[in-house]
């Protein structure tokens, strides 16, 4: 019999500065920007050189606000990733630069990712 599955996914919030939302994101230990969000969340179809916001680009924005563990976040350096093929899943990725913040253990067993704040 297999063992529960990890949640590949945590929970926040996120804003723009005049609303916010909950939603997923996979935790990307390894990112460099603090937060890339899936582009169908991304509200900048206008955006000069959008594609410099992509993994490989040169570019970043920034999103106003991320709630993570309990923290909030302002001001963070973010990017877009493509959308996934599926039409349900993560809202982006929680990068480096945020989970820093924080002692993580992925407790595979019991499918799930406990973050104490670090010291």
């Amino acid at each position: 019999m297999a063992g529960p599955t990890f949640a590949q996914v945590l929970s926040a919030q996120v804003g723009d500065g005049t609303r916010a939302w909950p939603a997923e994101f996979t935790p990307a230990t390894g990112l460099d920007l603090s937060v890339r969000l899936d582009d169908r969340w991304a509200g900048s179809p206008g955006a000069a050189r959008l594609q410099e916001l992509y993994p490989g680009g040169v570019g970043h924005s920034s999103l106003s606000l991320l709630e993570v563990f309990g923290d909030r976040y302002t001001e963070l350096a973010a990017g877009l990733v493509k959308a996934a093929p599926e039409t349900t899943g993560p809202a982006g990725w929680i990068g480096g630069p945020v989970l820093s913040h924080y002692r993580l253990r992925f407790d595979f067993p019991a499918g799930r990712l406990l973050a104490a704040r670090a010291r």
